[in-house]
Order: C-alpha cells, then sequence, then structure tokens
C-alpha cells in the first residue's frame, strides 16, 4: 500500500515537473530569418526604426497568397484558403 502511494506521488511528481520545465526554462528563440521584426525598448513598447525588407520576397509571397486563397469582389483576399463564401459580408466567392 505504502509503496502504490509513493510510486503515485513520484509519478504525479515527475508529470507536474514535465508540465512545468517550459515555464522555468523557456526554449532559446530560434532565429527568423527573412521576416522583418521590429525592436522593442525594456518597457515593452515599439520603437521606430527602419527594418530592410527584400520587395522581391514580399511581392513573390503575396503572390503566392492571392494564388491559393479566394479573393471577394467586395472585400479582397479571404483568410480562408478554401472559402465559398466571403466571411466579411457573405458573398459568394468566384471560382
Amino acid at each position: 500500500m505504502n509503496a502504490a502511494l509513493l510510486l503515485g506521488t513520484l509519478l504525479a511528481l515527475a508529470a507536474l515537473g514535465i508540465v512545468l520545465y517550459p515555464l522555468f526554462f523557456p526554449p532559446d528563440e530560434p532565429e527568423r530569418e527573412g521576416l522583418p521584426m521590429a525592436k522593442t525598448d525594456d518597457e515593452g513598447g515599439a520603437r521606430e526604426r527602419a527594418v530592410p525588407r527584400d520587395d522581391d520576397a514580399v511581392e513573390a509571397a503575396l503572390r503566392a497568397y492571392r494564388a491559393t486563397h479566394a479573393a471577394c469582389p467586395r472585400c479582397g483576399p479571404r483568410p480562408e484558403a478554401d472559402a465559398r463564401f466571403c466571411s466579411n459580408c457573405g458573398a459568394p466567392l468566384p471560382g
């Protein structure tokens, strides 16, 4: 009886440790290449700074988005790739 209680307690503590580990030891953030990111100051507010961007990459990503997402004649491109109706106004989407 005492062995089962001890084993259950150890398993519960191990599970708690696994769940809480990322809270106390967060993983390092990977570098996000190609994405312009704004820097923030120590108080959490955004600082103004110029972010260099690759206009060709932005245009290519925009073309790819428009090719896979339907566009409403009234509202423009919709976020749902397989939508039949506009999620904003309810109009049927072409195609």
